[in-house]
């Protein structure tokens, strides 16, 4: 690819035309293809909860997920405070998914507490409200588990 894959994504993060769209799957073809994981921290930029279309941002989100759970955390994290403004619910989302898996618990925990403060302060504010959200209703059961996990997560 001649050009900038990161670049060509943002360009087009808005997915707001069918050619947007189709550029955007494109350029992620090639990005999969490739398999490099240097463009990893920089594929948190791409998402924006003013999408159009969040099926190319969900292609993206499982390519990402696909490296190796430490690569995922370590990037996101670094990524966290620059997707506050424009992804907040991306961050609730990647934030909750690592929730789901134990190993990535864990990793979170002893990482967070080496990150900066505003790192920190950031992921804190995200986690405790994980357990909160309408998303859960009446599934008390659900926010439970939520929660013990969160406190694993801000305990260490």
């Amino acid at each position: 690819m001649a050009e900038n894959p990161i670049a060509l994504l943002k360009s087009n993060k808005t997915l707001q035309t069918q050619e947007q769209i189709q550029t955007f799957y494109e350029v992620l073809g090639w990005i999969e293809q490739e398999r490099k994981i240097d463009l990893l921290p920089q594929l948190y930029e791409i998402f924006t909860d003013s999408a159009r279309r969040v099926e190319p941002l969900q292609s993206l989100q499982t390519y990402i997920e696909s490296f190796d759970i430490i690569d995922v955390i370590d990037s996101l994290i670094n990524a966290t405070p620059n997707m506050l403004s424009s992804a907040p619910n991306w961050l609730r989302i990647f934030y909750t998914r690592l929730l789901h898996n134990e190993e990535a618990i864990h990793y979170l925990a002893t990482k967070i507490s080496s990150g900066s403060e505003t790192q920190i302060k950031i992921i804190k504010s995200i986690l405790v409200e994980i357990p909160e959200e309408e998303i859960w209703g009446n599934d008390d059961v659900t926010r439970e588990k939520l929660r013990r996990k969160v406190n694993i997560v801000l305990s260490i």
